[in-house]
C-alpha cells in the first residue's frame, strides 16, 4: 500500500532547538524544515510559517543549497520550492 501524507505544518513556536540556541532567521527556516521534512516549499509559505521576513527568506535560501542542507524540488510556475535535504552529512 502506499503512503498518503496530508501536508500538515508543525506551527513555528519560538522553541524548536536550533533556534533556541541561535536565535537567528537561518536556525527558524532548518527547524521549520526539519520538522516538517517530508514536503517541499516556496520561500513565500516558509516566510508566511516562520514569520521570517521575505527578503530574509530570499537571502538565506541560496546559502542553505550552497551548503548542500536544502535543494530545491522543482518550480510551480516561476515560484521554487524547496526542501531539507535529507541525504546532507550537514543535515
Amino acid at each position: 500500500m502506499t503512503e498518503k501524507y496530508l501536508r500538515q505544518e508543525v506551527s513555528h513556536n519560538g522553541k524548536r532547538p536550533l533556534e533556541s540556541v541561535f536565535k537567528n532567521s537561518t536556525s527558524k527556516i532548518l527547524d521549520f524544515l526539519i520538522l516538517n521534512s517530508k514536503f517541499d516549499y516556496s520561500a513565500s509559505e516558509m516566510s508566511r510559517i516562520t514569520k521570517v521576513p521575505p527578503r530574509t527568506i530570499q537571502r538565506v535560501l541560496p546559502h542553505l543549497v550552497a551548503k548542500e542542507l536544502i535543494r530545491e524540488t522543482g518550480k510551480i510556475g516561476n515560484t521554487k520550492m524547496y526542501i531539507l535535504n535529507t541525504q546532507s552529512e550537514l543535515a
